[in-house]
Parts: C-alpha cells; structure tokens; sequence
C-alpha cells in the first residue's frame, strides 16, 4: 500500500511541470490532447464541448473524474449549457431564456470567500492590529502568511490551509499534513515551557533559564515570502490572465496556490529556517519566573531544617539534650507554614 501511495503521489507531482508557462508548454499541450480525448471518449457528444476547457491547463484546478462524465448519459440529468439560472421559483428554476426546470429539491454551491481567509472571525494581533490591518499594510490587502502558517505580530497562531498552500496538482490533505508537521516542530520549546517537567522548573529555580513560551514569525521573513510568491508565480499558468479563485482579482496576484513543488514544501517543514522565528518569554512567563526565584532560598531553608531535624534525633540517641530536637522541630514546622503561604502565588502563575 505504501509503495502504491508514493507511485500516485510522483505521478501527481510530474504533473507541476506543465504549469510553467515557457519549459511547461509541451507537457501542458500533450496533456491538453490526452485529457480532452478522455473527455469526448466518456461525456455525451451534445455536452463535450462544453466540458472541454478553453483556459490553459492548469489555470483552474483539475477536477478528477470520479463518475462525473458517465452520470450525465443517465436519463435523469440534464447539464444546462449556455443558459444561466435567472431566478428560482417555488416549483423549480428558471433560466435567463425563460425556460422553467421543475425540481423537487435545490442544492445551491455558490462556492467560497477564498480571498478572505477565516472570514468572519475577527483576529486581533500584537499593538491591537487585525489580520486583515496587517494584510492590508504587507500585502496590498490580499491574504498572506509566512508558509501559509504564521503571521508577524500574531504570536502563537498558526493556520492549516492558509494563504499559498492550496495545491493545483496534488491534495491539499498532503501539505496539510506537512504544515501540521513544521507547527509540531515550532511549538516545541513553547509547550515544554507551559507544561514544565521537574527538570525545567529545578533549572528555572536554579537560575539556568527555561524554554521560550511566545513564538513568532519575522516580518522580514513574512515579506520575504510574499515577494517569492510573486516572482514565482510569473513564470506559472495562473499568470496567464485566466479568472481562477486562486487569484485576487482585485491585485491580480497569487494568494492561494503554492508556486512550487509539493517535495519542497515537505522539505520546508522538516528543515525548519529557525533564523526567520522570534522566541521570547511573555510578561506572565516573566512574573512567574520572578515568584519562583524568590520561593528557591525558602526551599534551601527546608532542606536544611530538615537535614538538622535528623542530626537532632540522632543527638538524642546519643544522649544529648532531648529540648534540642524540640527547637529543631519547631523551626521545620514554621517553615512548611512559610511553603504552605507561598503555594497559592504559584498556582496563581
């Protein structure tokens, strides 16, 4: 199964070499010839041209034939060519010709907003500043995210399926996964930081520091990415003028596709460029911090008191003064209370 899966997934991946505009454009016009003929070999001759593409390959993302062409020759289906619906009516549609289209049931798929990304949710970043602010001030207002995951001044937040990371040719389930992967590989010191092990908070007590719990992408790097989408997309079939919902059409440029191939957006998630990442500690990491350095010394306080209460029981073994262990105990039990005090701030961080 493994090796049947890697055979579907080079065959798809050869298909990216058709998308450049210039070294593509044999590729692209032997599989403009082979997909056409499939279409006219299986659709019926009265819809075939209207099923061919008249926009380059690869313009509009491919549709796989899963029945698609063999359900149009049952007599139950009619494809409307040429004669949009004008308005709907209580026992069916009707088309701009005047054509009534009686229908038992609707189901309306007028796609979606995919130049506005996690519309409607309202995400504020760092200084108070909105997505849609910060894409309006980096990129022209069109979406944009450095790997189609992070955004400078949004610190700890990611996106699945983000701006260029749709693919034309392969399954966006694949550069999910490896968006996935690349986040796993980010947040790391981040979740080591919110759920300390032992180990880390003794290193924090001790003054040694501990992992950052605020990640972020640079601006630099976020902008260095837009302007690589740009240039890439020059050279690929969506520069080519076609209308695609991979493309803003309000600046023309690319905010969906990713403009490579799918083994480099894989090799990006497991070679992670750590120089174009931001870690720090927050305030509230700091303050918590500050609590636990100043527990330390009532800890070394304990440990000696409890360390003197043995040598005490050790003293009346001997047959020293039996009130010395007294004290002792006395001093060990003011300084649990003095713990005890103190474990509320911390739970508090």
């Amino acid at each position: 199964m493994r090796a049947y899966r890697w055979s579907l997934f080079l065959a798809l991946e050869a298909g990216f070499a058709s998308f450049a505009i210039e070294n593509g454009r044999a590729a692209r016009e032997k599989a403009t010839r082979e997909q056409t003929a499939y279409i006219r070999a299986n659709a019926p001759a009265k819809y075939a041209d209207s099923l061919v593409p008249t926009t380059v390959l690869g313009c509009k993302r491919k549709v796989m034939d899963t029945g698609y062409l063999a359900c149009l020759h049952k007599p139950n289906v009619e494809l409307l060519q040429n004669d949009p619906i004008a308005r709907i009516e209580e026992d069916g549609v009707v088309t701009r010709a005047g054509r009534t289209v009686r229908a038992d049931a609707i189901v309306l798929a007028n796609g979606f907003r995919t130049q506005q990304p996690l519309f409607p949710m309202e995400i504020v970043g760092e200084g108070g500043e909105s997505l849609e602010a910060h894409w309006d001030r980096v990129n022209e207002g069109g979406p944009c995210a450095y790997y189609g995951t992070q955004v400078a001044g949004f610190p700890n937040f990611f996106v699945l399926m983000g701006p260029n990371t749709v693919t034309g040719h392969l399954s966006v389930l694949f550069s999910t996964e490896c968006q996935i992967d690349y986040i796993n590989r980010v947040i790391e010191p981040v979740l080591t930081a919110l759920r300390p092990s032992r180990v880390v908070s003794a290193r924090g007590l001790l003054g040694l520091g501990k992992p950052p719990d605020v990640v972020a992408v640079r601006e630099e790097a976020e902008r260095a990415e837009v302007e690589w989408v740009e240039r890439m997309t020059r050279g690929l079939v969506w520069a080519t003028g076609c209308s695609s919902w991979g493309v803003d059409e309000k600046t023309g440029k690319n905010t969906m596709m990713y403009p490579d191939w799918q083994v480099k957006f894989w090799l990006r998630s497991v070679f992670v460029r750590w120089r174009d990442l931001a870690y720090s500690r927050s305030e509230e990491a700091l303050e918590r911090a500050r609590r636990e350095t100043k527990i330390w010394p009532r800890y070394v306080t304990l440990i000696l008191l409890a360390a003197a209460m043995v040598g005490g029981r050790k003293a009346v073994g001997l047959g020293y003064v039996e009130r010395f262990s007294e004290v002792l105990r006395g001093l060990v039990s003011d300084g649990m209370r003095t713990l005890m005090n103190v474990a509320p701030e911390r739970l508090k961080g």
